[in-house]
């Protein structure tokens, strides 16, 4: 058995890349974490699909050259940044109200992500990993919840 997967993984190692040709214009997607790897290509493939994207991350920098990256691969130039510092409650909160002035929210992809940090914590003592994957994540969904719902379906 052992044998039959490790053959899979070595000779199909990238054949189950996913080729959806759903279209996505008038939808709004939003991903944290979108300025580079998984994230990046994430929002490359919704922008190439024609959705209005969204990369919420905290590199003013980074989160730049990816968007200008994006709308050079994808032709789609309705792909913008927004500031996002998960480790900051304050920030997720000012982020969902900075966000009311969109129309919609149609897809919503919590992808940011740390690992390996030394223990740390944020200026409410809370461990900068937790906080980052998984209360700033849920946090955000939860204040971004009634847009979700009203753009159904979402």
């Amino acid at each position: 058995m052992l044998l039959i997967i490790g053959c899979r993984i070595y000779f199909q190692p990238i054949k189950e890349v996913c080729n959806c040709e759903t279209k996505l214009h008038g939808k709004v997607a939003l991903v944290t974490g979108g300025n580079s790897g998984i994230g990046k290509e994430t929002a490359r493939d919704l922008a190439r699909r024609g959705a209005r994207v969204i990369i919420a991350s905290r590199d003013n920098k980074k989160s730049e050259a990816a968007v200008n990256d994006i709308i050079y691969t994808t032709g789609n130039a309705n792909v913008l940044y927004r500031h996002l510092d998960l480790a900051k409650v304050e920030s997720i909160r000012q982020f969902a109200e900075d966000f009311k002035d969109e129309d919609r929210l149609d897809i919503l992809v919590n992808n940011s992500g740390v690992g390996g940090l030394k223990n740390k914590c944020n200026e409410r003592n809370i461990d900068v990993i937790m906080q980052i994957n998984y209360f700033g994540p849920v946090l955000l969904t939860n204040l971004l919840l009634d847009k979700l719902k009203k753009s159904a379906p979402s």
